[in-house]
């Protein structure tokens, strides 16, 4: 008798990763406006985030991804790694990502903990640093943002046209 164990997330929302990545640069200019304003920090996109095995499933949102993709292994070069799934023990782990050269794919990778690690910590402590000594902290209960990832390009892209209309204005004056 064979026993498999498997991980099941959540049907990935591709038309909303779609979204995201085609307006990637967009968001990262705007990643501090994002992660100091929780409704656009807590939007999330269906399939993202870590489900491994023997741990309890780490859904992450707009905001963890871009904390993540600064700090992290989760962006290399130019790799944007949304989710990751396998088993600390087996070594069976692969990942999807978006890259601008080859768009969505999938990698498969040695260790799930070098993705794992990092989302664990900044989801249960607030940050992607392990402190050398356990200290407790109180981390605010999240809640999903009522806007998803098209409201937010839309405000985004408002802001932009407001901010160039100043700065024209601005010009014009001087």
């Amino acid at each position: 008798m064979t026993i498999r164990i498997t991980v099941t997330s959540p049907q990935t929302d591709k038309q909303a990763l779609a979204c995201l990545f085609q307006n990637i640069e967009l968001i990262e200019q705007n990643k501090e406006l994002i992660l100091s304003t929780s409704e656009y920090r807590d939007i999330y996109i269906s399939g993202v985030g870590v489900y491994a095995l023997y741990i309890p499933p780490l859904k992450l949102f707009l905001g963890d991804l871009l904390r993540l993709w600064e700090q992290t292994p989760w962006k290399q070069e130019n790799e944007y790694f949304y989710y990751t799934t396998g088993s600390p023990l087996s070594g069976s782990n692969c990942s999807s990502l978006w890259s601008k050269a080859g768009g969505f794919n999938s990698k498969h990778i040695p260790s799930i903990g070098a993705l794992l690690k990092p989302a664990y910590l900044l989801v249960n402590t607030g940050t992607t640093n392990q402190t050398a000594n356990y200290v407790s902290v109180n981390v605010p209960k999240r809640e999903v943002s009522k806007l998803n990832i098209y409201d937010l390009v839309e405000k985004l892209k408002a802001l932009q046209v407001h901010d160039h209309e100043e700065l024209s204005k601005n010009n014009a004056v001087t």
